[in-house]
Parts: structure tokens; sequence; C-alpha cells
């Protein structure tokens, strides 16, 4: 009963880190599209928010893959 929930914690977890790492790379993307047309200064406010925004999604990845770890390593110890 107890692996399960861990199981479903990782699940739960890995799809989440996915999702975070999609967005991180559409954001990335955005804003180094828009940097290369860059002309007034709204877009330059634009690109700077979308760096920003990358940044912080690219440290909420690493602190879910960090969980990830921690669930992985707890699912190794509950089988042994």
């Amino acid at each position: 009963m107890k692996n399960s929930k861990i199981e479903k914690e990782i699940e739960f977890c890995r799809d989440e880190r996915n999702n975070i790492w999609h967005f991180f790379l559409l954001s990335i993307g955005g804003s180094s599209a828009l940097m290369i047309k860059m002309k007034t200064i709204p877009e330059f406010v634009f690109v700077l928010t979308g760096y920003l925004i990358s940044f912080l999604l690219f440290y909420f990845y690493l602190k879910k893959k960090d969980q990830f770890e921690y669930y992985l390593k707890k699912q190794e110890k509950e089988k042994s």
C-alpha cells in the first residue's frame, strides 16, 4: 500500500517536472525570438520578463528534480 503511494508521487512529480521543462523551453524560445526583432522599449521589457520567467522555471525544474530523486531513493529503500 505504501509503495503504491510512493509510485503515484513519483509519477506525479515526473509529470510536473516534464511540464515545467516544456514551459521553460517555450518561454526561453519566445523570449529569444522576440529579442531578435526587438525595436521598442515595451518589447525590451517583454524580453526581460520572459528571461526572468525562464530562469524561475529552470529553478523550479531543478527543485522538482531533487524531489523526484528523493522519492526514487525512498522507493528503493522500501524495496530493500
